[in-house]
């Protein structure tokens, strides 16, 4: 809960002006927990999502692995580059992505139960889990 205060990831907004701006109430929200660990060392770790609704479909939300064969083709090409130009490879951990692109559509959400006022919601500033934002802005 601290994380997404020191991140700014929403800002508190009054329900009515969630209502004036999109004529909808504000979208649901949850806590998925997952453990990472096993049954005996168990390393939970918990994420807070917003529960989008899937209006329509468009090609740009569908994000694909790619194919192992594409990492093989890029480490044989970093390592036979060698005078020919410079190559450089990079590991980048994408577990926590989405809080750095800023939320381009206007989204209220219902707040968590610990941060939760009378007549409040939080409106987004940065992309979060679960919303169609996040699959276009990273």
């Amino acid at each position: 809960m601290e994380f997404y205060r020191n991140r700014t990831v929403y800002y508190k907004a009054s329900i009515v002006e969630c209502w004036a701006n999109t004529g909808n109430a504000p979208t649901h929200t949850k806590w998925l927990d997952n453990n990472k660990g096993d049954k005996r060392n168990r390393e939970v770790r918990s994420r807070f999502v917003e529960k989008e609704h899937n209006r329509y479909k468009d090609i740009e939300f569908f994000a694909a692995t790619p194919p192992i064969e594409a990492l093989r083709f890029l480490i044989l090409e970093a390592a036979t580059a060698r005078k020919r130009r410079k190559t450089q490879t990079a590991f980048i951990n994408a577990r926590r992505a989405y809080f750095n692109a800023e939320s381009t559509k206007l989204t209220y959400i219902k707040l968590f139960l610990e941060d939760d006022e009378p007549r409040m919601c939080g409106r987004l500033n940065q992309c979060m889990y679960g919303t169609r934002d996040t699959a276009k802005r990273w």
